[in-house]
This record gives C-alpha cells, sequence and structure tokens, in this order.
C-alpha cells in the first residue's frame, strides 16, 4: 500500500485511522468482515480507509488508503448533497 501511495507513511495512516471523523462495519459478506474510516489526512485530504480486524484486541490491518471518492462517501451512507459538499461540486 505504501508503494501506491508514496505520499503517505506508516504513522500518518495510523493517525488518520486513530483520528477518523466517521468509522462503520462495511455492509456486504467480506470474509473478514471489514470496517470504513473516513478522515483527514496530516495535509488536509479527505481520506478513505478500509480494514479488517487482527488477532489482538483493539488491532486493526489497514489494506486499504485512498482519497475519498464518491463511491465509499456513498457506502458509507453519505446523501449526493452531503457528498457534493464534502468533495466540491463535482
Amino acid at each position: 500500500m505504501l508503494q501506491k501511495r508514496p505520499w503517505l507513511d506508516e504513522k500518518e495512516i495510523v493517525a488518520t485511522w486513530m483520528e477518523a471523523a466517521r468509522t462503520l462495519p462495511r455492509q456486504g459478506n467480506y470474509e473478514p468482515d471489514q470496517m470504513l474510516a473516513l478522515g483527514w489526512d496530516w495535509h488536509g485530504r479527505l481520506t478513505e480507509l478500509i480494514a479488517y480486524a487482527g488477532m489482538e484486541d483493539d488491532e486493526w490491518i489497514i489494506f486499504h488508503v485512498a482519497p475519498a471518492r464518491k463511491k465509499f462517501l456513498s457506502e458509507m451512507g453519505f446523501s449526493d448533497g452531503q457528498i457534493r459538499q464534502l468533495l466540491g461540486r463535482r
């Protein structure tokens, strides 16, 4: 993941996850169960993250980090108006 997003480092990803503005379980048949998170990275970019629970208590394996997209925000339950407000008029 860090190879695809060289502007991020592990500390920043973990901080974005820990300080997420919204988290919720991902709906659907995903094995293992997944959690969605939305937050701002250290550069002020709205960022989407997806993780699954690790073996230890309160451990999360974050496997997806990207700038927030309409599809992701919709999956999180945001309305079209809220998405336009978060991402700008796209």
